[in-house]
């Protein structure tokens, strides 16, 4: 059924997807990079939202403190 829908709309990885009637999208990734974390959160007010993610080295149990290197924010508005 996947593959039904999908020749239906001709949509396929990476190209354009427009539907009937609206403006059509192209995804630009050629100025994407990849990050990787292992600690997120999100916090939230009323004009924003405010992503931070980092890593953090293994914590033992009974560790009183975990240090978090936070390496990227996105910033919602």
């Amino acid at each position: 059924m996947a593959d039904e829908e999908k020749k239906e709309t001709g949509a396929a990885a990476g190209s354009p997807t427009q539907t009937v009637g609206q403006t059509k999208i192209v995804w630009n990734d050629s100025n994407m990079r990849s990050a990787y974390a292992n600690v997120a959160n999100v916090a939230g007010g009323r004009e924003e939202i405010v992503l931070l993610f980092g890593m953090n080295q293994a914590w033992h149990a009974g560790q009183k403190e975990v240090n978090v290197q936070l390496s990227d924010r996105i910033v919602l508005r």
